[in-house]
């Protein structure tokens, strides 16, 4: 059976970026025996450009402007406002019938579309190739180089300078249709004042989860906006977890007790076993386990069995623990990152206000009644 060429690209603004002794730079590399890698530097990337202008958000009753406007295979006689373009490439070869692999190439269009839907299949083991490549360049090189990603495509290859690709282009966010009534602008104007009469240490904590919040809230991107969530929710938990410190205290203690009363080397074992309470702390489940315990908010049981997955999740994606070390990210979902959402929400809204009454919303997670 005959094998085809698919791949992925990254197309990066070299904002501020040029070569010295030339125009343009290619250059190909082996990956691994499966893969292979291009990069180019210059005017004319390979598979050229899309420039995409609109609206970030669509907001209901009102007209987006969200369109492509143009696709052109040399970036230079594009409307963009700079000229000079990091891209890379990442390619596989994988196996196709004979029937699929001529009706390719005799330009069948469902033949293409079906190549393009293989293509996709490999887009994540691809791009994540993409990213250490692009992140080599970043810290070895300079981060203007890859200062903005302006297009990333699966691609199918045909020929030298023929090709079948897929877009993914800026995520447009659906809005909702919000009005504030006169109860609302009763209940904002009480709560000003409130906050206005709150001690310095609240308003301390307020502001430093707050700006975690509203960093995350306005994060794009599924896996940054779920990693992201945990640092307000961590400020607000840094507080719990002082009653199973002092109980591993005294459970410390007792050891202590019966190492100088039967142990030959006392002074050393009491060393060792100081060293390891020093390493001794809470677990941000057992802290959180701690704070719905108390707040006992309508759910909680299932938010502490939540928060559980939620955090193996975040620890997955940071750090999967394999002999053979490499990154394994296994990307959220929208629904889990909603659900954390709302979890990170009603519980600072329990710590800072003594109440889960956050703002409604139809991406909100109906709760158990």
């Amino acid at each position: 059976m005959p094998n085809i060429t698919v791949g992925y690209r990254k197309l990066y603004d070299a904002v501020g970026c040029s070569l010295s002794d030339r125009k343009e730079l290619e250059i190909s590399f082996v990956l691994d025996k499966y893969r292979r890698g291009e990069l180019r530097l210059g005017p004319k990337p390979r598979f050229g450009i899309s420039v995409i202008k609109g609206d970030k958000y669509a907001v209901p009753g009102q007209q987006s402007t969200f369109m492509k406007l143009e696709r052109l295979a040399d970036a230079t006689e594009t409307s963009y406002p700079r000229k000079f373009f990091l891209e890379i490439a990442c390619f596989k070869e994988v196996e196709v019938s004979a029937d699929l692999y001529q009706k390719y190439h005799a330009h069948d269009k469902e033949a293409e579309q079906q190549l393009v839907s293989l293509a996709e299949t490999k887009r994540t083991e691809l791009s994540n190739a993409i990213d250490m490549l692009a992140g080599t360049v970043y810290l070895k090189f300079h981060r203007q180089f890859v200062l903005e990603l302006i297009n990333e495509n699966v691609v199918v290859i045909k020929g030298s300078t023929d090709y079948s690709y897929s877009e993914h282009g800026p995520v447009v966010e659906l809005m909702e249709a919000i009005a504030l009534n006169a109860n609302g602008v009763i209940g904002l104007e009480h709560m000003l004042n409130t906050i206005g009469q709150t001690d310095p240490q609240w308003q301390d904590l307020a502001t430093t989860v707050f700006q975690w919040l509203l960093r995350a809230s306005t994060e794009r991107d599924s896996v940054t906006k779920f990693v992201s969530l945990f640092i307000p929710l961590e400020i607000v938990l840094a507080g719990y977890g002082d009653g199973l410190q002092k109980e591993l205290s005294e459970q410390a203690n007792e050891i202590r007790e019966l190492i100088r009363q039967h142990s030959k080397n006392s002074e050393q074992q009491s060393q060792f076993l100081d060293k390891l309470m020093e390493k001794q702390r809470p677990s941000l489940a057992a802290r959180f386990e701690m704070l719905a315990t108390k707040a006992r908010l309508t759910g909680w049981g299932i938010d502490i069995e939540a928060f559980k997955r939620f955090n193996k999740m975040r620890n997955r994606l940071l750090h999967k623990g394999e002999q053979n070390v490499r990154l394994v990210v296994e990307e959220p979902q929208k629904e889990e990152v909603y659900s954390l959402e709302d979890l990170v929400e009603r519980y600072v809204s329990y710590v800072l206000f003594g109440d889960a009454v956050v703002y409604q919303s139809r991406w909100r997670p109906v709760r158990p009644s």
